[in-house]
């Protein structure tokens, strides 16, 4: 049986993610559903941000920075068409009816890439100084695109207070699970 393992490391606190698999409950043990429906999206007929402090910009930042803030919104940066291409059509062929890329950020004179479906809410053109801050990486030459997507249903982040029980509620039907911890990058 195939299980899909999402992981996010922090360099100050490691911590983890998994994604349960279709057979398993996507609420937590509370019942609660993983999902708010807080969103800050920019204006509708906004079509280029030039400058890095737009309240949109400062947003977008912060989803990025902050996991509480992910949390709270239900919302994540991508960065890169690659991964925003893969996610998009991972989560349309399993028919994550919740599932929204809500805003598309693309680099001054980039299109559109195909591929994506209709599930796009915004398209925002930026200019590069806004994808460097938005993307935290030194050189954005290769990067045309930074996608904010909502969180999927199935996404379940496992707390450091739960235990095993909390695994079993939810994840009853693994057999194994890879847990990493204390992951070092060399920068």
């Amino acid at each position: 049986m195939y299980y899909h393992v999402q992981l996010q490391a922090r360099f100050s606190n490691v911590s983890f993610s998994i994604q349960a698999p279709k057979c398993c409950s996507n609420t937590r043990k509370s019942g609660a559903p993983n999902r708010r429906d807080v969103v800050s999206l920019p204006p509708p007929k906004v079509g280029f941000i030039s400058s890095t402090s737009n309240p949109f910009v400062k947003h977008c930042l912060k989803l990025r920075q902050s996991s509480s803030y992910r949390q709270s919104q239900g919302s994540a940066v991508v960065v890169g068409i690659t991964p925003i291409k893969e996610i998009s059509q991972l989560q349309l062929l399993q028919g994550d009816e919740h599932f929204v890329l809500e805003c598309l950020l693309l680099l001054e004179g980039a299109e559109a890439p195909n591929g994506l479906g209709e599930s796009i809410g915004h398209i925002i053109s930026v200019s590069s100084n806004v994808m460097k801050k938005l993307s935290g990486v030194q050189s954005v030459d290769s990067i045309t695109a930074i996608a904010i997507m909502r969180i999927p249903n199935s996404f379940y982040k496992l707390h450091d207070n739960e235990g095993l029980e909390a695994c079993e509620n939810w994840l009853s039907c693994a057999h194994r699970i890879l847990t990493l911890d204390g992951i070092q990058v060399d920068l």
